[in-house]
């Protein structure tokens, strides 16, 4: 129960994050490079962290992100919070 509501209390700060990296990186078709890059964010703490590392293996926290992720990214886009521009000169 202690993990489910460490991972509850994780949940906004994941929301933020995905908000802010989209602001800072509002490039297109670049999902996958976000997320990314909030992997090895997250990477870098667990790393330095023990008490985390002693709640979470590590792939099943990179699971339990990445699956989080996709689910905020899903939500807000429904919400229309992220504006998708066309890309022009792609095949």
């Amino acid at each position: 129960m202690q993990k489910l509501i460490s991972w509850i209390k994780l949940l906004p700060s994941l929301v933020e994050a995905v908000l802010h990296l989209e602001q800072a990186i509002p490039l297109p078709s670049s999902g996958r490079a976000k997320l990314d890059l909030l992997l090895d964010i997250v990477r870098a703490f667990y790393d330095t962290e023990e008490s985390v590392r002693q709640d979470f293996a590590w792939d099943k926290l990179a699971g339990l992100v990445t699956a989080a992720v996709a689910r905020i990214v899903a939500a807000l886009n429904k919400l229309g919070l992220f504006r998708h521009q066309e890309v022009v000169g792609r095949a």
